[in-house]
């Protein structure tokens, strides 16, 4: 027999091999004629020794603790740098000293060997002080992600019986009602902890679990991979040795803690003496050069695709590169090969790095993934029978063996065991006499003649996202019980329009369906009949984020009439994604109907064209084109499916191309279009400055700005307050003020300033809303005079002659004597940008005017009631401004430095402004006439709707007081005279804790049941789902998620002086809420089963727009204004 062979595909030796493999199958075959193909035995003899010959070497097992290999470092050179982070840096020795006396706290708790604990953390030193001090007390520590829904952190701590939880001051929420114990670390906590003894008590062994990792599980549930001590300190002297790592490392440390990457960033680093490098998260998405430069990053491990944003003269401190987690492109190599050492690593969590290859300048082609470097060896195995080796050349499944396995899956041994296999039957030349124990990868590979191996594809249907992994099982799973799907699959495909995208195929349960299923070819959907069906691409993605990490989730949906089944009646996958491959371009927005139609942008804005056109560029693969009528148009980048590395490079493009620094949230928000986004950077180069990029980021730069601008002076005062400015009288809250200023004999004049189109007009604005409210009487109709203006407008939009009056230049009996200050426009959408000239240019105006106007004895400005130690310290423009994430609540807290800064100019300037501070407001004591649209009774009426409330909730304190005890507050601060006056800060500390709340309502006749946080925020989700639009927490549904139910304070950021309050305070308050229990019920708006479900439109009650409420922030949200 003669073969031959193409020399430029095949190598002499690669050729060769084929032949005698041949040979030998042809010999099997004649020896045993009856047997099967699949049964035979092909690996020839040479193949025997070669595959032998590169597994000769079994790595030993290093017999130590993580924990004490990394601070072996403590001693040996305590001075050197452990951790540097964003919020703070730490040597081996104050590594040491952080982590022990956490251990002995957690022992304490009940942490012993094998105790599982998850830990929970954005980007931060103190999560990894946390991990080693979990490992130090013989813990396992379980890495959580706060992106991740509740549901999935439920699952984690359920399946590890997690006691106890360590989280940081902004994560710890997730927990409450979860567990037992929830742990806040933080640097002021871990001060308070006593100093350790000289030896901790505990024998921690090196087959003791690490930690714990979770993965996507083909079953509906994640999976968590164990890894004990011994594996985790072998694999990781071995391939840092490998991967150039050393004791001057400086590494990144990128990758989210439940990604197993960060296990090496983290533990490899510490392990051989380097630095772990942690960026925030805003700079991990948005500022990962600037980083990198900053901490002087050497070393790092990066996918592909994030590789690919970067450049080598961008990162000039950059000494070796680590690719891993995707395949490696040509462009890739060419770009960084030539610059810095260059590696290829290959590893499942299960066994941790298994391959590596250095890529020298001038590489071709990569398809390898390396070889076995020192901590496993490699082999290839038939894809249904691990008993059989495969001939070198032939795609079978790549087993690992070696020291660095995993323990296996957690709680799961039939999983473990059908992966983890032991002693297979394999020729006594290789079988050898010690026990193997090998992990099967699913991955497909096969020998390169060198002893390389290539990465094939997979066995499989998992995937890599990112790095990440997907079990595409796990996705189908939900989106086959969402409502109205009869049939789904989920492909990324390799080329096309979709190329690396996670499509979701879907056939729908609509009328007509039936007479489809003969059609053999694929078909989308018929438009009228998505119609039929009421399908909404919106809702399931919004279904599907609350069951799985975004990566996990679809970029794209497609809608077909039927998805093609295969001879044995399961889904032809090969057929689907040769399908999408097929297509020209994305498809899906001429399948499914929306609400956010895409518009043309105008050539006139470059802005948005050059963004329509970049986008255009990171959305379609090389060689796709758009449709022209796609082309130049106004884009919702969530319903295009852009991911997070195409949102990173937006970032770059952005920075790079109109030199603003945008903050990833403004690309994350689901409204986000082209031109919204172009409007945003619009704003911001108005602004001409780089750092006022982000109003929170930047609160201090603001006010500054602000500060610069008052000019302060000397002063007298007139006697008494008689004539008084009000702004906001019309709303909840000032029409109540503007109630007790009419009837406060001393007050002769209220100045009322409003909104409207005439005098008449603003007088019945103001009637309309006292009537509203149940007091108005036609007798203050001369105590009040209506002057027309707008907040946003310069000097308040008045006219001259009013201006001059409210400066000091109108006669003695004309002038104004106080101010309050209680309006402002509330959009809880809306850019701070928007809101500053109502809010903010407003309330400067007003500090101008009582200096300039020495008549003017008081200014009090109601503000955006901050409550707690945040609220108690102005120290919150240093880094805790989490709680101003909208643009009201921004503006609010930047009018309120204005005025507490005038305040502090000097002792009689203190005199004469007040800032009032209420929380929560309720309709007052007598009349209970309660603003329907508060998300307080939203909420009420939600619980009893459903018959349960938040247990996890209970035990917080609820700031609230009645309107007419706060507007009481508000006017004795206004007619205070200097000696009255202790504070230019008003706080009311009013309040009860939850629980007292919901047992008012229950002895209102409501049934009311507590229940865990997770499983009534389940019960909520399902009536929202069934009632959707016409739900009352519908507009509030985001605020409601993010902070996870909750309306109270926890305890321990209430000051003591609000929980000290007396007994007659207290009753008032249940007597106001039993009030308005009283008057909601009577308009049907709070109900007993018994009553009809059906709710009035409320005509009568105090109202604003629903989208005042879509970005509500717990305490701020509830002072309202005009």
């Amino acid at each position: 027999m003669h073969l031959s062979y193409v020399g430029s595909i095949l190598t002499t030796a690669t050729a060769t091999n084929v032949a005698y493999t041949f040979k030998k199958a042809i010999d099997r075959i004649l020896e045993s004629a009856d047997r099967s193909v699949a049964s035979l035995d092909l690996l020839t003899q040479l193949d025997l020794e070669r595959v032998k010959g590169w597994n000769t070497h079994f790595p030993e097992a290093i017999d130590a603790c993580v924990h004490d290999l990394l601070l072996n470092h403590a001693a040996a050179s305590p001075g050197s740098p452990a951790i540097c982070c964003w919020d703070g840096d730490l040597t081996y020795e104050e590594l040491d000293k952080l982590s022990a006396p956490l251990a002995c706290y957690l022992i304490s708790r009940g942490v012993r060997n094998e105790t599982l604990v998850p830990v929970c953390f954005n980007k931060s030193m103190y999560a990894i002080v946390c991990m080693v001090a979990v490992l130090r007390a013989g813990g396992a520590f379980v890495p959580m992600d706060p992106a991740h829904p509740p549901s999935r952190l439920q699952t984690i701590a359920q399946n590890t019986n997690a006691r106890l939880i360590l989280a940081s001051p902004e994560t710890s929420i997730l927990f409450s009602g979860l567990v037992s114990q929830t742990i806040t670390v933080s640097g002021p906590f871990l001060a308070s902890l006593s100093e350790p003894l000289n030896v901790l008590p505990v024998n921690v062994r090196t087959y003791n679990a690490a930690f714990v990792l979770f993965t996507s599980g083909s079953t509906g549930e994640p999976k968590g991979i164990v890894q004990e001590h011994a594996s985790v300190c072998t694999s990781s002297l071995a391939h840092g040795r490998t991967l150039n790592m050393t004791p001057k490392s400086r590494v990144f440390q990128y990758a989210a803690y439940t990604f197993d990457v960060s296990m090496m960033d983290i533990f490899t680093t510490l392990i051989y003496g380097g630095c772990v490098c942690i960026p925030s998260e805003e700079d991990r998405r948005s500022n990962i050069v600037g980083s990198i430069n900053t901490m002087q990053v050497n070393w790092v491990l990066f996918t592909p695709s994030v590789a690919g944003l970067l450049s080598p003269e961008e990162v000039p401190t950059l000494e070796t590169l680590v690719l891993g987690g995707e395949a490696i492109t040509q462009e890739c190599i060419l770009r960084w090969a030539h610059k810095l050492r260059l590696f290829n690593c290959y590893g499942p969590c299960e066994c941790a790095a298994a391959t590596i290859l250095e890529i020298s300048p001038g590489s071709g082609k990569i398809s390898g993934i390396g070889r076995t470097f020192g901590c496993g060896i490699s082999w290839v195995v038939d894809t249904r029978d691990h008993n059989i080796l495969v001939p070198i050349g032939a795609i079978g499944e790549l087993a690992v063996e070696g020291p660095t396995l995993a323990r296996g899956y957690l709680n799961d041994m039939e999983k473990t065991k059908s992966s983890f296999v032991k002693s297979p039957k394999w020729p006594s030349q290789i079988a050898g006499s010690r026990t193997r124990r090998l992990y099967k990868t699913g991955d497909l590979v096969r020998y390169l003649s060198d002893g390389s191996l290539e990465f094939v594809g997979r066995k499989d249907l998992q995937i890599k996202v990112r790095g990440q992994r997907v079990e595409i099982g796990e996705v189908e799973h939900y989106i086959s019980i969402f409502a109205g799907v009869s049939l789904s699959t989920v492909i990324s495909p390799k080329t096309g329009p979709y190329a690396t995208k996670l499509v979701g195929v879907l056939q729908l349960l609509h009328p007509g369906s039936e007479n489809t299923t003969e059609r053999r070819q694929l078909q989308l959907l018929e438009k009228h009949h998505v119609k039929i069906t009421k399908f909404s691409s919106e809702r399931l993605t919004s279904y599907l984020k609350a069951k799985l990490p975004s990566y996990m989730i679809p970029n794209h949906w497609l809608l077909v009439e039927r998805i093609p089944l295969s001879v044995s009646g399961k889904i032809d996958r090969k057929a689907v994604g040769l399908w999408l491959a097929s297509l020209y371009y994305p498809t899906e927005d001429m399948t499914i109907e929306n609400d956010h139609r895409n518009r043309e942008i105008s050539p006139d804005d470059s802005i948005a064209f050059k963004l329509s056109s970049k986008l255009k560029s990171l959305m379609c693969p090389k060689g796709i084109q758009l449709p022209s009528e796609l082309l130049g148009q106004d884009w919702q980048l969530e319903n295009a499916g852009i991911d997070s590395i195409q949102i990173i490079s937006l970032i770059i493009f952005i920075k790079q191309e109109f030199n603003i620094k945008l903050q990833v949230g403004v690309l994350l928000r689901s409204t986000a279009t082209i031109r919204t986004i172009a409007q945003h950077i619009q704003g911001l180069q108005a602004r001409s400055s780089l750092q006022m990029v982000e109003t929170v980021a930047s609160i201090d730069v603001q006010f500054q700005e602000y500060k610069k601008e008052m000019s302060i002076h000397s002063w007298s005062k007139s006697p008494i307050v008689q004539n008084v400015l009000l702004t906001g009288a019309t709303g909840f809250l000032g029409s109540q003020i503007l109630k007790q200023l009419c009837k406060r004999n001393e007050i002769e004049k209220i100045i009322v300033h409003v909104r409207a189109k005439s005098v008449s007009h603003g007088m019945e604005r103001i009637r309309r809303s006292a009537t509203v409210a149940g007091w108005w009487s036609e007798s203050y109709i001369r105590k009040i005079e209506v002057w027309i203006g707008n907040l946003d407008r310069p000097r308040l939009g008045l006219l001259p002659e009013q201006w001059d009056r409210l400066t000091g230049s109108a006669p003695s009996c004309n002038r104004i004597h106080g101010i309050i200050h209680n309006g402002a426009t509330v959009h809880w959408n809306n850019e701070f940008s928007s809101l500053r000239a109502a809010n903010v240019d407003s309330t400067l105006e007003l500090v101008r005017v009582i200096d300039e106007n020495p008549f003017i004895l008081k200014l009090v400005y109601v503000s955006g009631g901050y409550h707690g130690t945040l609220a108690a310290s102005r120290h919150i423009l240093k880094g805790q401004t989490d709680v101003l994430a909208t643009g009201y609540s921004q503006t609010k807290f930047i009018s309120q430095l204005i005025v507490q800064e005038y305040s502090q100019t000097s002792v009689r300037n203190q005199q004469r402004v007040a800032v009032v501070k209420p929380g929560l407001i309720i309709g007052t004591l007598d009349e209970g006439i309660a603003n329907v649209d508060d998300f307080l009774w939203r909420l009420a009426a939600s619980c009893i709707e459903i018959g349960s409330y938040n247990e996890a909730d209970a035990d917080c304190w609820l700031f609230i007081s009645d309107v007419g005890h706060v507007a009481s507050a508000i006017i004795n601060s206004c007619v205070a005279t200097s000696d009255q006056v202790s504070s230019s800060e008003v706080d009311i500390f009013d309040g009860l804790l939850v629980r007292d709340f919901w047992s008012v309502l229950r002895e209102c006749g409501f049934k009311l049941d507590p229940l865990p946080q997770p499983a009534w925020m389940s019960a909520l989700q399902a009536d929202i789902e069934l009632r959707r639009e016409r739900h009352l927490l519908w507009p509030v549904l985001q605020t409601l998620e993010s902070d996870h139910g909750r309306m109270g304070v926890p305890l321990q950021n209430v000051p003591h002086t609000a929980q000290n309050h007396d007994a007659p305070n207290s009753t008032r308050i249940k007597s106001a809420i039993q009030k308005n229990v009283e008057y909601l019920r009577g308009i049907g708006f709070l109900k007993t089963a018994d009553q009809d479900s059906r709710r009035p439109q409320f005509e009568h009650a105090i109202h604003r727009p629903e989208e005042t409420f879509t970005r509500s922030r717990r305490v701020d949200t509830y002072c309202y204004r005009a």
